[in-house]
């Protein structure tokens, strides 16, 4: 027995173990006209078979390769059935083509005919693919028609085999690991190098189950005019059709997709030599034709790039696809389908098909409603001119059809004018979309004369309140304008940057009006900020004054400017706002990817937009107490300060302790009679398993938010609203109410902002294409303070062909829903969000590299246990221990984390410092993120502990048990921290929570975080009395 061939055996392990079935068969079908010779029909499917051992051979596994083994042809080969009428004809043939093959049986090979009436038949043949491929089709057909006419006339048949199936195999599996073989593989792993993976169709079904393959497909024939076009055009360009097609078409799934770079599969058939050419058997292999279209190219252009590749890889057809992926590695699937997800067939027939002796025969067109391909798009060039079969299991029918027609559009249009580049095509794609913008209700003023509007509307009416005071609308304003005077008797000039560093209190209200009363830019800066990180920004800001309160005095990093403290009177108190909707209002600091962090300066306009915006989405007049968690340097604390008191609600702070501590801060809402919150889904997460109140309205922002969450939050809320926004843009750019049952959106932009989601060539994108998100409108930021490149770089003075507004490029990837709404799909940079904060990794890195003792660095976010994110550095250590990649000296950690903490806020300091000897890298030298996550997430990263054999007592295994499922690790030493195994402070609060419940105590957050080790837990329980039945 012979072993099979390599494309035999990828069929047969896609058969076997893939439960790939019946999109495995191959249909045929012909209507036949005439008075049929059934007996001689019978006879001549018989001789086929007889000749064509592939047509009679089983596939027996030895050790889990297949062996070929060759059978006699079976007696009863077809099976006849008479019909009353064509109705049951649809039915009948669908059945028979989604019947499975026994590989083992040796038949691969069935045959129907259907006789609907004395004049008029339809035989069906269905194949199994390991035993045919397209160039065999012609081959069955050639010798069903001869033998036909011989039996039909009582001639002998020849039953004679002209090469055996071992002779044939042979040839093909004698070409592997040759010289020839070798230098072919060597050729497609440079082809595919760094190829990016599988193409995201727009508006994919979720359908693809591995299993029944299901599978639309329509059928169409080539307009006569645009087919004559085609015709003259491939004469002129010195390229047939097919050349062609394949460009149009690739051209188009690159704009519709939004892909520039991407595979299209191309079948070919391996019959280099006569015995080849006369076999019938799968000898076909997947071309892997590279489509690369970043240069904008012309049609004729592509078709030129298209034709060297297509003729190049005629010769190449030996080497299968599974053996070329494994080479490069890419990381996609090894079935036969495999990086090729998309692919184009042609079969130039012309005078050729089944012809019987004395009968009329046309091709019944026929399929098994499954495809191997996400989307395959098939040209046929037959007698009645070219008929294009789209097919997949990515698309339904209208989705199909409309692909067609816009196919149909590009061919008709660079047939006329062969020079036009992709990018101007006619694709229909922006036609589709839905209105981008979102029409402004204009607003007037500033923040200020509208909190000044509001205090002498309603002076005895609450207007902030924290835990420990609350002041009146009219005492708020008194102490509003004490600021400014303060700091406008110190000489602060309109325009002029000042720090406000304020704990979470009523006074970070007043700190925040007053310096916009005096005119001044608000800059928050957090206290926790290590001193390093605070006097960076204050240096690049210029900052001559900072806002403080008796927490923050004396603050380090405040040392070079003049302290004024929040509270206290004022010798003069302004009258008058000093600053118009035309001047900057604040001045928020966010990650750099250079290592340095960038200040974002928005003007009064956009943020007076902002809370009016807000204010009617929440549903105006139902806010009246707002409640205030979020830091004061994440820009969506300015909706929880500005919003309650431009309207004449409350603002509701809550301090550090209740923050982070979800059962408090539950506790909290609901004594504090809370109407409005919002919070990033890692805090709502947390507060949810704890609230035992409905709140209003909620607003989710900060970070992706999940199905399951969304389902949560309106559980507990009257109305969620969903948000998104850069701090570029103003906190919010879209804000949409959330519903159950329906993919979780963004949304439309909110009143005056407009978003667009263009393409590699910066043309919009179709409904369902991924692309990058950009934002224009009245919440547009001035830009970046002192970095007029990076300005210049990221809002861009108006879209060529798309928009003549400026517009800041998001770097976020989006798509238009058929609903009208944008939906998120990550990002293209190095760029994530934590916890809600925005971080650049490379700023992280940045500090790492400058580390003495490091060589490299790279840092990746990472989940583990029960949700818990955190970032992981890998580090290259410099010296004699670069070579070792599972080493790091203990000094080497010490000294990172120690930078690390001198000059990065909490949030932005990976969890873990991991070894690593070389980074990896793409073949376009980036650091492979990909592959360090992978290597998180294949052994979830921790410290080295000294884990005892058994614990110290049953105590101190069930607190352990508790920190092995919340943080996922599989060890915990007793006196690890928390912290360094990767918890943060929302883990830390769900702990402190669970230990509550499971062993009655109620340690206080703040114990916790000074002491966050197993050890420290089990003290602090038995110095309370417990109430559940624990013995230590």
């Amino acid at each position: 027995m012979t072993t099979a061939t390599s494309a035999q055996q990828e069929l047969w392990h896609l058969d076997q173990y893939a439960a790939a079935g019946p999109v495995l068969n191959v249909p045929l079908a012909w209507r036949i006209l005439g008075d049929l010779d059934q007996v001689a029909l019978a006879a001549a499917i018989h001789a086929v078979v007889a000749r064509h051992e592939a047509l009679r051979t089983a596939f027996r596994p030895q050790d889990d390769i297949p062996v070929l083994d060759v059978r006699p042809p079976a007696e009863a080969l077809l099976t006849v059935r008479q019909l009353t009428g064509p109705a049951d004809l649809p039915e009948l043939l669908a059945a028979f083509y989604a019947r499975p093959f026994d590989l083992s049986s040796g038949r691969p090979l069935a045959a129907l005919l259907l006789r609907l009436s004395d004049g008029e038949s339809v035989l069906a043949l269905n194949v199994h693919h390991a035993a045919i491929d397209a160039w065999s089709t012609g081959i069955v057909e050639a010798e069903l028609g001869a033998a036909y006419r011989l039996a039909h006339r009582d001639q002998p048949l020849d039953l004679t085999t002209r090469y055996s199936l071992a002779e044939v195999v042979e040839e093909l599996n004698g070409r592997h690991g040759s010289a020839a073989w070798a230098a072919d593989l060597a050729h497609w792993v440079t082809q595919l190098r760094d190829v990016p993976g599988v193409v995201a169709l727009p508006g994919a079904l979720d359908r693809d189950d591995g299993a029944g393959f299901t599978a639309q497909q329509i059928r169409r024939r080539l307009p006569d005019g645009v087919r004559q076009k085609l015709t003259a055009l491939a004469r002129e360009l010195d390229a047939t059709e097919f050349q062609l097609l394949f460009a149009a078409y690739a051209g188009l799934l690159g704009r519709w997709a939004n892909r520039d770079d991407f595979v299209l599969g191309v079948p070919m058939a391996d019959r280099s030599s006569e015995m080849l050419q006369g076999a019938v058997l799968f000898a076909t292999n997947v071309a892997p034709i590279r489509v690369r279209l970043a240069d904008d190219p012309t049609f004729a252009e592509l078709v030129g790039r298209v034709r060297r590749q297509l003729i190049d890889a005629i010769g190449r057809t030996s080497t299968p696809l599974s053996e070329i992926l494994r080479a490069v590695n890419s990381g996609a699937s090894e079935d036969v389908a495999g990086l090729a997800g998309l692919a184009m067939t042609y079969r130039n027939r012309p005078g050729q098909g089944l012809g019987l002796d004395g009968l009329v025969c046309e091709p019944y067109p026929v399929s098994t409603g499954r495809s191997l391909y996400q989307l395959a798009c098939h040209i046929e060039h037959g007698d009645d001119g070219l008929v294009v079969q789209l097919e997949g299991r990515a698309l339904d029918q209208d989705q199909l059809d409309g692909l067609w027609q816009r196919l149909v559009a590009v061919l008709a249009a660079v047939t006329d004018h062969p020079t036009a580049a992709l990018s101007s095509w006619p694709t229909g794609l922006a036609g589709d979309l839905p209105d981008r913008a979102a029409a402004a209700r204009p607003e007037t003023g500033t923040v200020v004369d509208r909190f000044l509007r509001t205090a002498a509307e309603l002076p005895q009416a609450v207007a902030v309140a924290d835990p420990e005071q609350q002041l009146s609308y009219w005492q708020l304003r008194r102490q509003v304008q004490a600021v400014a005077g303060r700091l406008t008797e110190a000489g602060l000039r309109p325009g002029e940057v000042v720090a406000v560093c304020v704990g979470r209190g009523v006074g970070a209200v007043a700190a925040l009006l007053g310096v916009m009363h005096a005119g001044g830019v608000y800059l928050p800066v957090d206290k926790a900020w290590p001193a390093g990180r605070l006097e960076t920004v204050l240096v690049d800001a210029e900052v001559r004054f900072a806002v403080h309160d008796e927490g923050t005095a004396g603050h380090p990093g405040l040392a070079g400017v003049l302290g004024l403290p929040v509270w206290g009177d004022a010798a003069t108190t302004p009258s008058a706002p000093r600053a118009t909707g035309a001047d900057p209002a604040y001045l928020l600091y966010t990650s750099g990817s250079t290592g340095r962090p960038k200040g974002v300066l928005v003007g009064h306009a956009a943020l007076t937009q902002l809370v009016g915006t807000v204010h009617r989405a929440a549903g105006a007049t139902f806010v009246e107490r707002v409640l205030a968690t979020t830091t004061t340097t994440f820009d969506i604390s300015l909706v929880e300060l500005l919003l309650p008191v431009t309207t004449g609600a409350t603002c509701v702070l809550a301090d550090e302790d209740t923050v982070r501590d979800p059962m408090r801060l539950a506790e909290y809402i609901a004594a504090g009679r809370i109407d409005f919150a919002q919070a990033t889904p890692t805090l709502w997460g947390a507060l949810l398993e704890h609230l035992q109140v409905r709140i209003p309205v909620t607003v989710c922002a900060g970070e992706p938010l999940g199905g399951a969450l969304r389902d949560r939050l309106l559980a507990a809320s009257g109305y969620a609203l969903n948000g998104y926004g850069p701090t570029e843009t103003t906190v919010y750019a879209t804000l949409w109410p959330l519903a159950e049952g329906v993919p979780v959106s963004i949304g439309a932009p909110i009143a005056g902002t407009t978003a667009w989601v263009l393409d590699c060539w910066n043309r919009p994108c179709a409904t369902g294409a991924v692309g990058r998100l950009f934002l224009g409108g009245a919440g547009l930021s001035e830009g970046y303070l002192k970095r007029p490149e990076l300005t210049a770089e990221k809002f861009l003075d108006g879209l060529p062909g798309v928009t003549p507004d400026r517009v800041y490029d998001t770097g976020d990837l989006a798509a238009w829903g058929p609903d009208g709404l944008l939906y998120l799909h990550g990002r293209e940079d190095g760029q994530i969000k934590l916890r809600g904060f925005r971080i650049e990794l490379g700023e992280i890195e940045s500090v790492i590299a400058r580390t003495p003792g490091v060589s490299a660095a790279a840092v990746v976010p990472y989940v583990q246990g029960q949700g818990q994110q955190g970032l992981a550095a890998f580090v290259r250590a410099t010296g004699p221990t670069a070579d070792v990649a599972d080493v790091l000296p203990a000094e080497l950690e010490q000294r990172i984390r120690a930078v690390l903490a001198e000059q990065l806020p909490e949030y932005m300091r990976p969890r873990v410092v991991l070894p690593i000897g070389e980074l990896p890298l793409t073949g376009s030298g980036k650091v492979d993120r990909k592959v360090l996550t992978g290597r998180i997430e294949a052994a979830p990263p921790r410290p080295a502990a000294t884990v005892p054999a058994v614990a110290t007592s049953p105590l101190h295994a069930q607190v352990t048990a508790q920190w092995r499922e919340l943080l996922g690790v599989p060890q915990i030493g007793e006196s690890e921290s928390f912290f360094d195994l990767g918890g943060d402070s929302i883990g830390a609060a769900r702990l402190v929570a669970r230990l509550r419940r499971t062993f009655g105590t109620a340690i206080p957050l703040r114990s916790f975080v000074q002491d966050p080790t197993v050890d420290g837990v089990v003290r602090m329980i038995r110095s309370e009395p417990l109430e559940s039945a624990v013995h230590a």
